[in-house]
């Protein structure tokens, strides 16, 4: 099978096999067919999101991946002399040197075996730059962020994600689904937050120990998949971070001043009980009798008081 009539987009194995969305992926191709093409000419925002067929705000979320991996570096340009900003200067970081990694302002290749010339070096299919770099052995490793918290090894986010996956399983949920999503950041993030930002205090703004804020979390996951209303609710860290105090209210014992409910809500108050046997008899024989007594009563009174 012959393939020499394509151009390509090229993807560096460690971004290739990283967890990056297929969208980053398909960005870093997209720069180095750039680079090959219009190795002058810097791309604005809206024409990248345009070929690849999303919004800006998706392109946005797609360079953020990028240059958090160390695949990418972003240098904003501006008119000279002014703070109008214009197309940005895009800068792949990659094992290669060569004018296919590198869409800059002058386009000029990085490394002595890059393409000298974009269009020459697209017909000829060659990858020298590539070549050079491997035989000198000058292999660069994406950038990592060292101080990044979302980064580290976290092994009670991992147990909580996990947790909560099982319990969800454990309610009909399916396997296939939920299980692939523990590992990820859209998982991981949000319990991460809830962690180390939301339970970090309490409320009277006094340090929460950590393990203690893994019980809070662990004791609310299996609460809400416990009961039949919020197990239908809470379906990912997310649901759970958003609606983290309405449970914590939910589940909070009712109130004993009978003020409020266990839910939050005024209680209805209950009315004082009266001594029915102080209340006047209903029965027209017995009233009469009865108010006799009254005015017989009031009348040794009035006699009995100097």
């Amino acid at each position: 099978m012959s393939v020499y009539t394509y151009h390509y987009g090229r993807v560096p194995e460690p971004l290739l096999y990283s967890n990056a969305s297929d969208r980053a992926c398909r960005l870093h191709a997209l720069l180095t067919r750039w680079g090959d093409t219009k190795p002058d000419k810097q791309p604005t925002r809206q024409e990248l999101a345009a070929q690849l067929r999303c919004s800006v705000d998706s392109l946005d979320r797609a360079i953020k991946e990028l240059e958090d991996g160390g695949f990418l570096t972003v240098t904003p340009q501006y008119v000279e002399g002014t703070k109008v900003r214009v197309a940005n200067d895009y800068r792949l970081e990659d094992s290669r040197k060569d004018a296919a990694t590198e869409t800059s302002r002058n386009g000029e290749g990085a490394g002595d075996g890059g393409r000298k010339d974009a269009a020459t070096g697209a017909g000829e299919g060659g990858r020298t730059g590539a070549a050079a770099n491997r035989k000198k052995g000058s292999k660069r490793q994406p950038k990592k962020k060292e101080g990044s918290a979302a980064q580290q090894p976290r092994p009670e986010v991992d147990e909580l994600c996990q947790l909560l996956a099982d319990r969800i399983i454990a309610n009909d949920g399916s396997p296939a689904v939920y299980r692939p999503r523990v590992s990820t950041n859209a998982w991981r993030d949000p319990m991460r937050l809830l962690l180390d930002k939301d339970l970090a205090v309490d409320k009277d703004g006094l340090p929460v120990p950590f393990q203690a804020r893994v019980e809070k979390v662990r004791k609310a996951i299996n609460w809400c998949q416990d009961d039949d209303f919020w197990r239908r609710q809470i379906l990912s860290p997310g649901n759970l971070r958003e609606k983290y105090n309405r449970l914590r209210l939910a589940a909070a014992p009712p109130s004993s001043n009978g003020h409020r409910n266990g839910n939050g809500q005024p209680a209805r108050r209950e009315l004082p009980q009266m001594d029915i046997a102080s209340l006047p008899p209903t029965d027209p024989a017995e009233m009469e009798a009865y108010y006799d007594r009254l005015l017989e009563q009031r009348t040794q009174a009035q006699g009995a008081s100097p």
